[in-house]
């Protein structure tokens, strides 16, 4: 998934995914980053596990975002092993 997601309201992290094609099968769901600006412009980010949102185990972990939010979902470390593969 790539690419802005516009919203108006409260808007999800798990929201915010489903709204941009969902997941592929190598994402690694248990390290989603959400980086934004502090209330000095500084950047921040959040490590969030979306597996505790999916089975209901910690849905504090599905943040509402905030404009100008990114979201980076990591590519799982066997899509990257096969990756590297592939190039070799």
């Amino acid at each position: 998934m790539s690419g802005p997601v516009d919203f108006k309201g409260r808007l999800t992290l798990y929201q915010a995914i489903s709204q941009a094609r969902g997941l592929r099968e190598t994402a690694r769901l248990s390290n989603i980053i959400v980086i934004r600006k502090d209330f000095e412009g500084k950047p921040m980010a959040a490590n969030l596990d979306l597996r505790k949102v999916i089975d209901g185990t910690d849905p504090g972990q599905d943040i509402a975002l905030m404009p100008y939010d990114i979201v980076y979902v990591p590519k799982s470390h066997i899509a990257n092993w096969l990756k590297l593969l592939m190039n070799t």
